[in-house]
């Protein structure tokens, strides 16, 4: 079986979910509720058919900033802890999937996701109002390979030298042998620490 079609499942979060983010500021398209800052922070709240089977959906939540997308295109959802699943158990790595089946099992599983919205996503979400703040949310140490993204956040918030040294950790990480990807790659994430590096030395040339 299939399940209801995404954009069946989009409607029947709407109808419960709209009256909840809407107040908040959020704003809806192709059942992805985001949020975005004058600062240029993006609050995310997503809804994916489960890519196990379409019997299920997901839900996902994290945090963006405009200047990536800008940069990179597209959003993504990024939580310091990698547990950006809201699931009956709360917070997880993986996904709930959550039963769309019938529009009763849908209705009953964007029923059961409001309260993990109101108790977990939004407060996870308000206090990360700033360019590092996002950046603090993305793990090196889980996914070393975003950390051009956290320098980059850095140096556009003002933070100079931590900027400098996210860029240097990530240079290191680019010149390490691997076993994976191309030579091309390789190459491509040592000419990106490079441009980054130098942006960020002529900013602090600057401010002196």
């Amino acid at each position: 079986m299939l399940g209801l079609p995404a954009k069946k499942v989009y409607r029947e979060a709407r109808k419960i979910w709209k009256p909840e983010l809407k107040p908040a500021g959020f704003v809806e398209k192709d059942g992805r509720y985001y949020r975005t800052l004058d600062s240029g922070v993006v609050h995310l709240i997503g809804i994916g058919k489960d890519p196990h089977g379409g019997e299920t959906f997901r839900v996902m939540c994290g945090v963006d900033a405009l200047p990536l997308k800008e940069e990179v295109g597209g959003f993504g959802y990024m939580k310091h802890d990698g547990l950006m699943h809201l699931t009956p158990k709360g917070w997880d790595l993986n996904s709930g999937r959550w039963p769309c089946i019938t529009e009763e099992e849908t209705k009953a599983s964007v029923d059961a996701i409001l309260p993990l919205i109101r108790d977990l996503a939004l407060p996870y979400l308000a206090p990360i109002t700033t360019i590092t703040d996002v950046g603090n949310e993305i793990n090196e140490t889980r996914k070393p390979g975003l950390g051009w993204m956290k320098a980059r956040l850095f140096q556009l918030d003002g933070d100079l030298p931590r900027a400098l040294e996210t860029i240097e950790r990530y240079a290191a990480w680019a010149a390490k042998p691997r076993n994976w990807g191309t030579k091309e790659h390789q190459q491509e994430d040592l000419a990106r620490a490079a441009r980054i590096r130098s942006d960020i030395e002529q900013a602090l040339s600057a401010s002196k």
